[in-house]
């Protein structure tokens, strides 16, 4: 979700809890984000991956595989 601040501030996250007075956000680098309704502009769901750009980029399909194997037995 990218939420746009009375500020103009742009801050984007996963929705961790969203209700009537804010919503929780945690953003990419793991910070939990807060944003109290009051102010918040605009809010809306971002079609772009929180995943850097790129991150796969080099890799072999087994290492691919080899992340995923090891990220499922976590």
């Amino acid at each position: 979700m990218h939420v746009l601040t009375v500020d103009d501030e742009i801050l984007s996250g996963l929705v961790i809890y969203q209700a009537s007075d804010g919503v929780t956000l945690q953003a990419a680098d793991g910070k939990v984000l807060r944003i109290n309704a009051d102010l918040i502009k605009q809010k809306g769901n971002s079609t772009e991956s929180l995943m850097p750009r790129g991150l796969l980029e080099g890799k072999t399909s087994q290492d691919v595989a080899d992340l995923i194997t090891y990220m499922q037995s976590l």
